[in-house]
């Protein structure tokens, strides 16, 4: 699962670090599919990809942005601290630290917003859909990131203003989503 997971990112164009830590939450969001909870130790080796991968970035003189992953990881986080804090009961604190983490694996602040929003709304759909009032929220935030990873990576989009030759077309279908 994991390895289909990394290949394919990969041969989209995602950034290593990205690929390898969204790939390595895979296993995650199938246990929080059966158990309700999210791993540390995996969460924690999804993290250690990401700084592995920043340092060495910056250490060759290129690479990830540390920054925009600080913005990312902030930006899908803080929602779900709020919700946390507001009712511990309805969002755990292991969706918290998955968000810190894909939000990373995003890269920008606005790709991690995307992501976030498209989870969101995945995990609404499938608890109408299963007539549940309670569904993992994991699956939805790792699919949702890796998709806006590989579709960001095919588009040349990186939630910046776009620096590809089809972010123009991404922009103005994002705009119309919204």
């Amino acid at each position: 699962m994991v390895a289909a997971g990394l290949a394919g990112s990969i041969a989209a164009g995602v950034p290593i670090g990205s690929a390898a830590a969204t790939a390595l939450l895979l296993p995650a969001a199938a246990i929080d599919i059966r158990e309700r909870r999210l791993p540390d130790p995996i969460l924690s080796a999804a993290a250690a990809v990401l700084v592995v991968a920043v340092v060495a970035g910056v250490a060759g003189g290129g690479g990830a942005d540390p920054m925009g992953m600080l913005g990312g990881a902030a930006a899908m986080s803080v929602p779900l601290l709020v919700v946390h804090l507001v009712s511990p009961a309805a969002m755990g604190f292991g969706d918290v630290k998955l968000a810190v983490v894909l939000g990373a694996a995003a890269g920008s602040p606005v790709l991690a917003l995307v992501a976030l929003a498209l989870g969101s709304g995945c995990t609404a759909a499938v608890g109408v859909a299963s007539r549940r009032r309670t569904v993992p929220f994991g699956p939805g935030l790792v699919g949702a990131t890796m998709l806006a990873l590989v579709v960001a990576a095919l588009t040349g989009w990186n939630g910046t203003g776009g620096t590809g030759p089809s972010s123009a077309a991404l922009d103005s279908a994002l705009g119309m989503l919204a």
